[in-house]
């Protein structure tokens, strides 16, 4: 994977799967409003046992590197896989980007705003 991966699960239907990241197998259960952290680095590979709504957030990680420069005077930090879990600034955040894709809006400075907040808030809360 080339870029950090957040995906969003926004279904009333829940979904069982099995993921394994950086060879640590998981067995999850994916509820409504839970999200999962992929970082680039990450060998990740995933099946789930049925379909689910999600929005998949992809974050390059220059832009990354350039909010942690910007914002704690350095880049070195390094992001921590997260399986399912609950994180409602994340979740609003995917449905906000969801929602604009479906309207058909074209707002770059929108998206980018957004992909600042998300990169910010994986920094200060999902990463070392």
């Amino acid at each position: 994977m080339t870029q950090h991966c957040v995906v969003v699960h926004h279904s009333s239907q829940t979904v069982q799967g099995e993921r394994i990241i950086n060879g640590r197998k998981q067995e999850e259960q994916l509820d409504d409003g839970q999200v999962v952290i992929l970082p680039a680095t990450a060998p990740h590979k995933m099946c789930w046992n049925g379909q689910g709504d999600f929005t998949v957030l992809m974050l390059d990680p220059p832009h990354l590197a350039r909010t942690a420069y910007e914002s704690v005077d350095g880049d070195r930090f390094e992001m921590i896989p997260q399986f399912a879990m609950f994180d409602p600034l994340i979740y609003q955040i995917g449905l906000a980007l969801k929602s604009e894709v479906e309207l058909g809006a074209n707002n770059r400075l929108y998206a980018e705003s957004l992909a600042t907040l998300l990169s910010a808030h994986l920094l200060q809360r999902y990463s070392v």
